[in-house]
């Protein structure tokens, strides 16, 4: 009972305002816009993407001194596209 999060009266509405506004099309579009600009190079479009996919970290990160020495060479866009 007292480990529930209230939730904002109107949570509800703004949610079904922001998936009025913002239907599904229209999101695959910015989602593949945004895989695009990732894969460019874009550092913004990438955070975003490892925050939406994963979530942000709850920890802070292992430093790459920690790390086996195989692994210090993996790139970015090898951990995220799987590509080299």
């Amino acid at each position: 009972m007292g480990t529930e999060k209230q939730k904002h009266p109107h949570e509800l509405d703004y949610l079904k305002a922001i998936r009025q506004a913002c239907q599904l099309e229209t999101w695959r579009e910015i989602m593949t816009k945004t895989v695009e600009q990732a894969k460019a190079g874009d550092a913004d479009a990438r955070l975003f993407l490892a925050f939406f996919l994963v979530g942000r970290p709850t920890r802070p990160a292992t430093p790459l001194s920690g790390i086996a020495g195989a692994e210090e060479s993996i790139k970015l866009d090898e951990m995220l596209f799987g590509q080299s």
